[in-house]
């Protein structure tokens, strides 16, 4: 007899056949693929060496360096993506402030206007209550002057009675001064242009009746600050530091 041995060849690894890496197990080759994204392998007689203590020191090494290399990727990226969102905190921050300025302002505005309004209504007022007065008080001296014309037998002031016979020439009469009417018709026309503001007010009323008739006409006009000019004698008269009546202007 004659004894025939066959030897078979007995797998002891997985070779990666597109990178040529062998692989001791299935799981190995599996993790391989993955990170790899190889996808041929192939059975291999080809016996995998356990790794000598300074091979494992290397690979330890080679895998921290790795780690550190990622972590500090990583950390730029989160870095870069901290300081994009900071920036948009920023700008957010900016716009809300801007807003917050601009309806401030507003209000602001608001609040000037709607005092602007109170000033003219209560100039509007003190002139209406004026005039009342102003009225009241020619009403009077009207009744008191034909009560005593009645009185004393003279013809009633502003009746339809027959007129006296001519007096004789007299001499001129004294020149007149703007003391001795009772009222004074103003003419006032703005820096700005425009059509002119006509008034008729007591003679012996100040700049500042004025002035509160002016600021009841436009908003343009401040009581308290308004400058006034005249042109003949030309000077100008400021507010506060003027008390002219209007019958001298």
């Amino acid at each position: 007899r004659v004894l025939i041995v066959v030897e078979c060849a007995v797998r002891q690894s997985i070779k990666c056949s597109q990178c040529g890496k062998v692989f001791k197990n299935t799981a190995l080759a599996n993790y391989h693929a993955e990170k790899s994204g190889h996808d041929q392998f192939e059975e291999s007689t080809e016996e995998v060496k356990p790794l000598t203590e300074e091979e494992k020191t290397q690979r330890l090494a080679d895998l921290k360096e790795k780690m550190a290399a990622k972590r500090a990727v990583k950390a730029k990226e989160e870095a870069k993506e901290h300081l994009a969102n900071e920036n948009i905190r920023r700008k957010a921050g900016r716009d809300m402030n801007e807003i917050r300025e601009e309806l401030k302002a507003k209000e602001l505005k608001k609040d000037l206007e709607a005092k602007k309004r109170e000033k003219i209504e209560e100039a509007q007022a003190r002139a209406r209550v004026k005039a009342q007065i102003e009225a009241d008080k020619r009403e009077r001296a009207e009744k008191a002057a034909r009560e005593k014309a009645l009185r004393e037998g003279k013809p009633v002031p502003g009746s339809s009675a027959a007129p006296a016979p001519a007096a004789p020439a007299a001499a001129p009469a004294p020149k007149t001064s703007g003391k001795d009417y009772p009222e004074t018709r103003l003419q006032i026309r703005m820096a700005s242009g425009g059509q002119p503001y006509t008034t008729t007010l007591p003679s012996d009323s100040t700049l500042r009746e004025v002035a509160e008739f002016l600021a009841a006409q436009t908003l343009s006009v401040d009581a308290e600050t308004v400058t006034f000019a005249m042109h003949f004698p030309s000077h100008s008269l400021i507010l506060r530091k003027t008390n002219i009546p209007a019958g001298r202007l």
